[in-house]
């Protein structure tokens, strides 16, 4: 009995303290995180003519087919298109001051946009029995950050079609690169472990693989 009770007083005593710790890192964090915003509300507004943008080279794009998605991709070239891939909206603040937060935003939202509508276009230039147009699209948004899985997947796809088995293999590369500085570390697991399956199926003779 006697034993027992000293093992239950142990298991508090090491439960509590184990508490504590996650209090005050707790605690420590949150001071932290009001500390920074302190700072990023006092941080003056910045001149954002020279941040790098993403520029669309309409004149490089594989155009003419008239659909709503490729007269969005125009609509865009004119627009401030930036990935502030894992910057918060505190360290946004920070580095360009609060007064830029909205526009900082709306360039953000633009990629996002970017990247669905070459997605988009680029499964419309397929349908067009286009497929090396498809292709130099979504490797220029790769080459700009691209972080949506679907980019990765139809070019693994059409990459498959056309027998570029090298590159491939460049795309584990482009999928370290682009999501380095982001918390979607878990995506990119996903993503390797789809192109991987791509790479062994392609080893087994007459095997289809589906990404």
């Amino acid at each position: 009995m006697l034993v027992l009770l000293a093992i239950t007083l142990v298991v508090i005593i090491v439960l509590g303290y184990y508490r504590s710790k996650v209090t005050q890192s707790q605690d420590n964090a949150e001071k932290a995180f009001w500390e920074k915003e302190l700072a990023a509300g006092n941080t003056r507004r910045q001149d954002l003519e020279k941040l790098d943008y993403i520029t669309i080279p309409l004149e490089q794009f594989p155009l003419g087919l008239n659909t709503d998605a490729e007269k969005e991709l125009v609509a865009l070239s004119k627009e401030r298109i930036k990935n502030f891939q894992g910057l918060s909206n505190t360290e946004l603040k920070l580095q360009y001051g609060t007064a830029n937060l909205d526009e900082l935003s709306s360039y953000e939202s633009n990629f996002i946009r970017l990247q669905q509508v070459v997605l988009e276009y680029a499964k419309e230039l397929c349908t067009a029995d286009r497929r090396a147009d498809a292709i130099h699209i979504l490797e220029f948004m790769l080459q700009n950050g691209g972080d949506i899985s679907g980019l990765y997947l139809e070019l693994a796809t059409l990459y498959q079609q056309e027998g570029c088995e090298e590159k491939v293999q460049h795309l584990f590369t482009t999928i370290d690169q682009n999501f380095a500085q982001g918390p979607n570390q878990s995506t990119a697991k996903r993503l390797k472990t789809q192109l991987e399956k791509y790479t062994i199926a392609k080893e087994n003779m007459g095997e289809d693989l589906t990404l």
